[in-house]
C-alpha cells in the first residue's frame, strides 16, 4: 500500500476517535498500524505529511514504541539516526508544534535515550546529550528546548513518571542512581548558568523569548528540588508542597545528599531566585514557580553543612530573602492577584525555616528578631484576613495560618525542651519571653477573631461536617500556645466567660425580648459555643486510642499554684465555670426559660463533658510520675481521693434532664449518649455510678419510654446501659437487672410481634418503625455482651431467634427489617463467649442459624435488581451475609466435640451454598464485596479444608471458579487473599498425601485448574509487583502437590514457545 493510503487511513481513524459512534473502529485501526512489522518509514512519512496534531501525535507515540520494545535488535546507529531524525524535526518544526505535540517529542527522546542508558559503550547517551549542551550555546529559542530536554529528563528518570519500557524496576533504579550522580547536578548548574545570562541582559524583563526562557528554567529547577534521591532513601519524598497536619515530620525537608553541599553554600543560588520572585511579580507563572524553589530550598536539611557557621550563613541568606518578601507583601494590595498565594508561599518559607534550623543556630542572627516579628505580623495578617468575605483570600489565610500555627508550635516545643533540660542562657531567656507574648498576642486576636467570625452573617460552607471537624486541628494548635501560658491564657478565657455569662443570665431571666435583645443572644449563644470549644481543646485532649492525662504543661501549672499554698488553680475555675453555665442551661421542661436555651450550646457542653470526664473525673495519681499530679485537681475532681463522686452525680443529673429536654435533637442525644460512653470505661465509675437513684431513673426511661428518643441511638443507648450495669459488684444485681431488662423488652417486643392484628397492620410505617425499635434494641444488647453478662443476655436473646427468623420471612421484602435481624444475628455471634455456653446451647444456635440463613434462601428467590437502588439493597444485604460467615468462622471449630449433631463448619458451608449463587458478576464489580467474599473463601480453606470432600459436588466448583477470578483480579488485596488460598488449599492437599490419607480426585481436578491459571497469570498477563512473592509460593506449593502437571506444562511451553 502507498504511503499516501496509509496516510490517508490514519487520519481517518484520527477523526473516527473523536466520534462516540465510530471511536472503537479508530483506535483498533490505529493500533493495527502500531503492530504492523516494519513500520517506522511510513510513521515517518506520515509525520513529516500530515498536517494533523492528533495524526502526529500518534506518529510520534508509534516511533516510541517500536525502539522501547525492540531496542535490542536495532543497531546503535539506527537508534542514533532516529534520535537525530526526532531531534532535527522538533527543531525545523519548532515555530509551528503544537504544545503537546513538542512535548510527545521531547518525551519520546528522553525516553529512547534513557533505555540506552546502562549500554555498555555509551554512544548514544554521549551523542545525544552533547548535542543538547550544545543547544544552550544558541539563540533563546534553542536554549529554552534545551532545558525542555533536561525537564523531560528530570521526569523519565523520576520515581513516579518513568516511561514503562518493559524491563524489571531494578533497571530504572540503576539508571536513576547514575543519573543522580553523573548528569543532576550538570544539569542544574547549566539552568543557574542560563538563569545568569537571561538576567545579566538589562531588557530580558520585555523580552518574550527571556521570559519563556526563564519560565522553562525555573520549572526546571523545582523539579530538581523536589528530587527523591535514591542515595538517600527509597521512602523519603523530598519535599511536599502541601500535606495535612499529620505529615509534619515528613514533609518539611528538601533533601539532597552531601556532595551538593559546595552548590548550597554559594550565596548566589538564593540570591538569584530572589531577584527572580522579586522582579517578575507582575509575571504570575514566574514568579509562583520560583517561590515554590524558595519554599523548598527554606526547608533545606541543614545535615548537608558540616558545621554551625555553614548553616548560619546558608539561612542567614534565606531569611533576608523572606524579610524583604514580607515587606514587599504588606504593601501589596489585597485584590493583587499573588496576593492570597504569596501569603501562603511566604508562611510555608517560615515554617520550614523554623523547623529545619533550631534556636542553637538562629537564635542569635543579627536578623532573628526581625524575621520573627515579621512572622508574627504575617499571622495577624491572616487572622484579619480570615474575617474578610473575600473567598479567596479567606481560603489561603486559612491555609497559610495553618502553616504558622505549625511554626509557634514548633518554637513552643523548642522551648520546652530548653526548659526541660535547664539550658539558660541570656539568648534563651529573652527569647522565652518575648515568645510567651507574642503567643498570648496569637491567642488573644484568636479568641477575638473567632467571636467576631460567629457574629458576621457569613454563609460558610461547611458541606455537612461540625466546626469540631473542620476546625479542630487548628483548635488543636491554638491550644498548645495557650498551654505554654497557661497564667495569661486561662486568665482571658475565665474573664470572657464570666463577661458573657452575667449578660446571658440577664438576657434569659426576660420574659419577651425585643429584636435586638434576641440578636444579642444568639450572639451570646455563639460566644459560648466557640468558647467552650476553644476551652475544650485547651484543658483536655481526644480520648481516641489511651487514656488522655493532664497536659504536662498545664500540671505544671497546677502544681505551682498548690505550692503557692491555692485550693484552687485556674484549671479548677475554668472547668467549674463551664458546668455552673452547664447547670444553668439544663433546665426542666416547663421552665420558662426553655424557648430562649439553644440545643447546640448544650450539646457543646456535652461534647466538652465527654472529653473533660477521662482526664478529670477519671483522675488518678498513679497514671502520673511521682509528685506530679496536683493535689488540687485530686481534691476537686478524684472519685476516690476527693469531690469526685458529687461531681459525677452532678453530671449524670444534668445528662439526664438534657435527655428528657431535647428528647428530639438526634445530635444532642447521640452525643449525651456519648458522654454516657465516656463514664462506662471505668469500673469504679461505673460502680459508683448505679447506686445514684437518678441513674436509676434514667436507667427505667431508657427501659420503658426509649421510643422517645431518635431511633439512631436505641442500639446504642441499651448496649452502653448494659455495660454500665454489668460492671456492678454484686451479682446478684447484675442478674436482677438483666430480669427487669428481659422483662422489659419481652413486654416489649409481645407489644409488637403478638398484637392480634398484626398480619393487617405489619406493613404500616408506624408498626415497621416499632419493629425495627425492638430489633435495634436486641442489637444492643448482644453488642454489650461482656464475660460478666453473657449468659444472662444469650440465654434470653435466644428465646427469640426464631421470631426474627419468622419476622425475616414476614417482612422479606422490606430490606431496612432484613439488615436489622442481619445486624443482631451478627451482634450476637461476634460477641459471643463461646466458652460460656452449652453444648446443647451452641448446637441449638447453630440449628437456628441453617434454618435463618433457609429462610434467607427462600426469601432471596425469583429477585432480580434492576435499579441502583435495588442493587444497593442486594449488596447490603450479602456484605451482612458474609459478615455473619465470617463471624460463625470466629466461634472456631467444634468438630471435634463428641456427640455433637452439627458443628460450624456444616453452617458455614450451608450458608455460602445460598450465598455464592445469589452474587453476580456486577456485585463483583464492587470493591467490598469482592474483597470480603474472596476473603470468606479463604478463611474456607484455610480453616474448614475438611468438608471439602462433603461439598465437592454442590459447592467446591463455585469455589473453584471463584479462586479463579480472585488469580486475575486487578483488585490487589483479593488477588492476594486468592493466591494466599491457594497456598492453604496446596498446603492441605500435599498434608495429606504425606499421611497417606486418599484424597478423592476432586481435588486433584481442582488444583490442576488452579496452577494453570496461576501460570498462565504470572507468564502473560500484567501482574502487580507486589504480588510476584504470594503468586510464588502459592505456584511453589501447587507445583508440589501437581508436580506431573507442571513438568507437562513445562514441557508444552518449551516446544511451542
Amino acid at each position: 500500500m502507498e504511503f499516501q493510503d496509509i496516510q490517508r487511513q490514519i487520519e481517518e481513524a484520527c477523526n473516527q476517535t473523536t466520534n462516540v459512534s465510530t471511536r472503537a473502529i479508530g483506535e483498533q485501526t490505529i493500533l493495527n498500524f502500531k503492530n504492523t512489522s516494519n513500520n517506522l518509514i511510513p510513521t515517518r512519512y506520515i509525520l513529516e505529511n500530515t498536517t494533523i496534531p492528533i495524526v502526529q501525535f500518534h506518529m510520534i507515540k508509534t516511533i516510541q514504541e517500536v525502539i522501547l520494545r525492540d531496542y535490542v535488535i536495532f543497531p546503535h546507529k539506527e537508534v542514533i539516526q532516529i534520535i537525530e531524525y526526532l531531534f532535527n524535526f522538533t527543531i525545523s518544526h519548532l515555530q509551528n508544534l503544537e504544545r503537546f505535540i513538542k512535548n510527545e517529542l521531547l518525551h519520546t527522546i528522553s525516553a529512547i535515550i534513557k533505555r540506552s542508558w546502562l549500554d555498555e559503550n555509551q554512544i548514544i547517551k554521549k551523542n545525544c546529550l552533547s548535542k543538547i549542551f550544545q543547544l544552550i550555546k544558541s539563540e533563546n529559542s534553542m536554549k529554552e528546548l534545551a532545558i525542555l530536554f533536561f525537564s523531560n529528563f528530570l521526569e523519565e528518570f523520576s520515581s513516579d513518571k518513568a516511561t514503562k519500557i518493559g524491563l524489571p524496576y531494578n533497571f530504572h533504579v540503576q539508571c536513576r542512581k547514575l543519573f543522580e550522580e553523573m548528569e543532576l547536578k550538570q544539569i542544574f548548574e547549566t539552568v543557574i548558568g542560563v538563569i545568569n545570562q537571561v538576567i545579566s541582559n538589562s531588557s530580558w524583563e520585555s523580552d518574550r523569548s527571556s521570559l519563556e526562557l526563564l519560565s522553562a528554567c525555573v520549572i526546571t529547577l523545582e523539579k530538581i528540588f523536589n528530587w527523591n534521591f535514591s542515595v538517600l532513601s527509597s521512602n523519603l519524598s523530598s519535599f511536599n508542597i502541601r500535606q495535612g497536619f499529620d505529615d509534619d515530620n515528613q514533609h518539611v525537608k528538601t533533601l539532597f545528599p552531601d556532595s551538593w553541599s559546595d552548590i548550597f553554600s554559594r550565596p548566589d543560588i538564593i540570591q538569584i531566585l530572589f531577584k527572580i520572585c522579586n522582579l517578575t511579580i507582575d509575571h504570575q507563572a514566574i514568579t509562583h514557580v520560583s517561590r515554590q524553589c524558595l519554599i523548598q530550598l527554606s526547608g533545606l536539611s541543614c545535615g548537608i553543612f558540616k558545621t554551625d557557621n555553614e548553616k548560619k550563613a546558608y539561612v542567614s541568606q534565606i531569611i533576608q530573602g523572606v524579610i524583604y518578601l514580607i515587606e514587599f507583601f504588606s504593601g501589596l494590595s489585597i485584590y493583587n492577584e499573588n496576593y492570597g498565594q504569596m501569603l501562603y508561599d511566604i508562611s510555608k518559607m517560615i515554617r520550614r525555616i523554623f523547623y529545619n534550623y533550631k534556636l542553637n543556630i538562629i537564635g542569635d542572627l543579627p536578623e532573628f528578631y526581625e524575621f520573627i516579628n515579621g512572622s508574627k505580623n504575617i499571622t495577624m495578617i491572616c487572622l484579619n484576613n480570615m474575617e474578610s468575605e473575600e473567598s479567596d483570600i479567606l481560603y489561603d489565610s486559612v491555609d497559610a495560618f495553618d502553616e504558622l500555627l505549625y511554626t509557634w508550635t514548633s518554637l513552643i516545643t523548642q522551648s520546652n525542651e530548653f526548659m526541660e533540660k535547664g539550658i539558660s542562657n541570656n539568648v534563651i531567656n529573652d527569647f522565652i519571653q518575648y515568645l510567651k507574648q507574642t503567643c498570648m498576642d496569637i491567642f488573644t486576636r484568636y479568641i477575638d477573631f473567632r467571636l467576631k467570625l460567629s457574629e458576621l452573617n457569613l454563609e460558610e460552607v461547611d458541606n455537612g461536617f461540625t466546626d469540631e471537624e473542620l476546625y479542630g486541628d487548628q483548635m488543636r494548635f491554638i491550644a498548645i500556645i495557650a498551654r505554654f501560658i497557661p497564667d495569661m491564657s486561662l486568665k482571658k478565657i475565665k474573664d470572657i466567660y464570666n463577661d458573657r455569662f452575667a449578660n446571658y443570665k440577664d438576657l434569659m431571666e426576660r420574659d419577651n425580648l425585643d429584636y435586638n435583645q434576641n440578636i444579642s443572644l444568639q450572639y451570646l449563644h455563639e460566644h459560648i459555643y466557640w468558647l467552650t470549644l476553644i476551652t475544650g481543646h485547651i484543658l483536655t485532649d481526644d480520648a481516641v486510642s489511651e487514656h488522655p492525662l493532664v497536659d504536662q504543661s498545664l500540671m505544671k501549672y497546677s502544681l505551682l499554684k498548690f505550692q503557692e499554698g491555692n485550693s484552687i488553680d485556674d484549671i479548677v475555675d475554668l472547668s467549674n465555670i463551664i458546668l455552673t453555665i452547664f447547670d444553668y442551661v439544663s433546665i426542666g421542661v416547663n421552665d420558662k426559660r426553655v424557648m430562649n436555651c439553644s440545643p447546640l450550646v448544650t450539646e457543646t457542653f456535652l461534647w466538652f463533658i465527654e472529653r473533660w470526664i477521662p482526664t478529670y473525673l477519671f483522675i488518678n495519681k498513679g497514671d502520673y510520675k511521682a509528685n506530679f499530679c496536683c493535689p488540687i485537681l485530686l481534691n476537686n475532681y478524684s472519685v476516690s481521693e476527693g469531690n469526685g463522686t458529687q461531681v459525677l452525680e452532678f453530671i449524670v443529673q444534668k445528662l439526664y434532664s438534657n435527655i428528657c429536654l431535647w428528647n428530639s435533637e438526634e445530635s444532642l442525644i447521640q452525643q449525651a449518649v456519648k458522654v454516657l460512653n465516656a463514664l462506662s470505661k471505668s469500673s469504679v465509675i461505673t460502680e459508683i455510678m448505679t447506686k445514684f437513684n437518678v441513674f436509676k431513673e434514667m436507667t427505667k426511661f431508657f427501659l420503658y419510654k426509649l421510643y422517645n428518643l431518635p431511633p439512631a441511638v436505641h442500639s446504642e443507648v441499651i448496649r452502653i446501659n448494659s455495660v454500665i450495669m454489668s460492671n456492678q459488684a454484686n451479682e446478684d444485681d447484675i442478674k436482677g437487672y438483666y430480669n427487669i431488662l428481659g422483662q422489659a423488652l419481652e413486654n416489649h417486643i409481645n407489644s409488637v410481634l403478638n398484637r392480634p392484628d398484626f398480619s393487617k397492620v405489619y406493613q404500616n410505617p408506624d408498626v415497621i418503625e416499632q419493629v425495627l425499635n425492638t430489633l435495634e434494641m436486641f442489637e444492643g444488647l448482644a453488642l454489650s455482651i461482656n464475660e460478666r453478662n453473657c449468659i444472662y443476655i444469650f440465654s434470653f436473646s435466644s428465646c427469640y431467634i426464631t421470631s426474627f427468623i419468622q419476622l425475616f420471612n414476614v417482612y422479606r421484602n422490606d430490606n431496612s427489617v432484613k439488615l436489622n435481624i442481619f445486624r443482631f444475628f451478627n451482634s450476637l455471634i461476634a460477641n459471643t463467649i463461646p466458652e460460656s455456653l452449652t453444648r446443647d446451647q451452641i448446637t441449638a444456635l447453630y440449628q437456628s442459624l441453617i434454618e435463618f440463613f433457609n429462610v434467607f434462601h427462600n426469601c432471596s428467590q425469583n429477585k432480580d435488581s434492576q435499579s441502583k437502588t435495588e442493587q444497593d439493597e442486594i449488596h447490603d444485604i450479602i456484605m451482612s451475609a458474609l459478615e455473619l460467615v465470617v463471624n460463625i468462622i470466629s466461634i472456631g471449630d467444634n468438630s471435634t466435640i463428641d456427640e455433637i449433631s452439627i458443628d460450624s463448619g456444616d453452617v458455614i458451608y450451608n450458608a455460602m451454598s445460598i450465598i455464592i449463587p445469589m452474587i453476580t458478576e456486577k456485585l463483583l464489580l464492587q470493591t467490598d464485596l469482592c474483597i470480603k467474599y474472596i476473603e470468606v473463601i479463604s478463611d474456607l480453606i484455610e480453616f474448614y479444608p475438611t468438608k471439602l470432600s462433603k461439598y465437592a459436588e454442590t459447592l467446591l466448583p463455585s469455589i473453584i471458579k471463584s479462586l479463579e477470578f480472585g488469580i486475575n483480579s486487578v483488585i490487589y488485596d483479593v488477588a492476594e487473599v486468592t493466591f494466599s488460598a491457594l497456598l492453604n488449599l496446596s498446603q492441605y492437599y500435599i498434608s495429606q498425601k504425606l499421611q497417606d490419607i486418599n484424597v478423592t480426585e476432586f481435588l486433584e481436578i481442582s488444583l490442576n485448574r488452579l496452577l494453570e491459571s496461576t501460570m498462565k497469570t504470572l507468564l502473560f498477563e500484567n501482574i502487580d509487583q507486589d504480588l510476584i512473592g504470594p503468586a510464588s509460593s502459592s505456584l511453589l506449593a501447587m507445583i508440589t502437590a501437581r508436580k506431573v502437571l507442571y513438568i507437562y506444562i513445562y514441557i508444552y511451553l518449551f516446544f511451542f514457545f
